[in-house]
């Protein structure tokens, strides 16, 4: 192997997991094959990683959702149902045995991706999320391309087809901590989003687009995460553009570490969650074991629940088109 790629660990099914290191203009990320998952990230100046993830493979198994690209669609469907037309699809009912999440048991982000094409800056992986394995219909080929821009920029671009019409909403799912230890309860944040979508006690949303105005998840300006408003924060935020077109997300700044991170997407929504039921028994990459609030899941993605909210943008990828999905983040750090 070059020193690029190195052995990660072993699947159950004898398959190899590996791990890219990409490197550029003072921004390092580690990439392991399982899940497409994005292990560290760090900015020269500042040892700690930016994101949540582990030193050794075996506790990916254990604790999902660290790091990986999740779908084929990603957040949660009601009651693990849908319609295509005339057509009932039935998925896996993988969340409080109700309703489907991220896909479900067996979604991309279980799966151990195939390295298409790799240099120093790039890497672009594939894998196929299967009807027989997840109840979506069609066979969806899915890619996913990890690359480090100038000014230090992470550039995460995804791409799907699928052998027939389907829903597809593929997001990834990184926690965010921009001290590297400790709690996000000290971060600023500011979302792009005048709207976002109330819940019921399922987290499913309600079909409401109700107004950020006079609500605690008012992020419409800079404003510290504080602790009551984390412990309720696992929401859509509706962007404020809708043509597919490049535009800003979210703004998030550690006055401790002096680092802030910019996301522009091409998503319609960003899924918030601060990590109020994080809970590992096994140390992560920054030595401690993470419990809540160690990181925020920023996850620019379609709305949840879309295909049973008529009132929501459509996820549906019909047999020959191809989804289409970027987003960028950019990393920058004040002198404290």
């Amino acid at each position: 192997m070059s020193g690029i790629i190195q052995h990660f660990g072993n699947m159950s099914d004898g398959g190899t997991v590996l791990r890219i290191s990409l490197s550029k203009d003072g921004l390092h990320a580690k990439i392991i094959t399982y899940g497409a998952s994005l292990q560290g990230l760090q900015l020269d100046g500042h040892d700690a990683s930016l994101v949540l993830g582990f030193p050794e493979f075996t506790p990916y198994l254990d604790y999902p959702y660290f790091g990986p690209f999740v779908g084929r669609v990603a957040n949660r469907i009601a009651e693990a149902r849908f319609q295509i037309g005339e057509e009932v699809f039935q998925t896996d009912r993988n969340e409080r045995n109700q309703q489907t999440l991220h896909g479900g048991a067996h979604g991309i982000s279980s799966k151990n991706w195939q390295i298409v094409h790799y240099d120093q800056t790039s890497v672009t992986l594939k894998t196929t999320d299967l009807e027989s394995e997840t109840g979506f219909p069609g066979d969806c080929e899915i890619s996913a391309t990890y690359r480090l821009l100038s000014d230090q920029v992470l550039e995460l671009e995804v791409t799907a087809t699928s052998t027939k019409t389907t829903v597809c909403n593929i997001a990834h799912h990184s926690y965010f901590n921009l001290n590297g230890t400790g709690t996000i309860l000290d971060h600023q944040m500011q979302i792009f989003s005048d709207h976002y979508l109330p819940v019921d006690e399922n987290q499913i949303p309600t079909g409401e687009i109700k107004s950020l105005e006079g609500t605690p998840f008012d992020f419409r300006t800079l404003k510290i995460i504080e602790p009551q408003i984390a412990a309720e924060l696992d929401h859509n935020f509706c962007l404020n553009s809708f043509d597919k077109k490049m535009h800003p997300a979210v703004n998030i700044i550690s006055a401790k570490s002096g680092i802030q991170m910019e996301i522009s997407t091409s998503e319609t929504g960003l899924q918030v969650y601060a990590g109020k039921h994080l809970d590992t028994s096994v140390p992560g990459t920054n030595g401690d074991n993470f419990s809540a609030y160690s990181g925020i899941a920023l996850e620019p993605q379609a709305w949840p629940d879309a295909p049973n909210q008529p009132n929501f943008p459509s996820i549906l990828l019909r047999a020959g088109q191809t989804y289409y999905q970027k987003s960028q983040f950019k990393f920058s750090k004040n002198a404290n």
